[in-house]
């Protein structure tokens, strides 16, 4: 079997390693929570607890035609 001599700077570079590592898995965490937060908002404001438009904004939003459209006519040929 054979003996593998482990030197400092090797030790310095699996300890910045190690410290990047707790960093990158401390960061997904936090993205993780922030995702499941968002869903669990976006859940709770459209589906559980919708807040319905009022009847005003629905009128509001339905168009008034005063005038009749014009009747469809035909197009002129422009490949000749």
């Amino acid at each position: 079997m054979e003996h593998v001599r482990v030197t400092a700077p090797d030790l310095q570079r699996r300890a910045q390693l190690d410290k990047a590592r707790k960093r990158m898995l401390l960061c997904a965490g936090l993205f993780g929570v922030l995702y499941v937060v968002l869903a669990a908002k976006l859940t709770l404001a459209t589906i559980i607890h919708p807040i319905l438009p009022t009847q005003a904004v629905l009128d509001a939003m339905q168009p008034t035609l005063d005038v009749t459209p014009p009747a469809p006519g035909r197009a002129s040929i422009t490949d000749r």
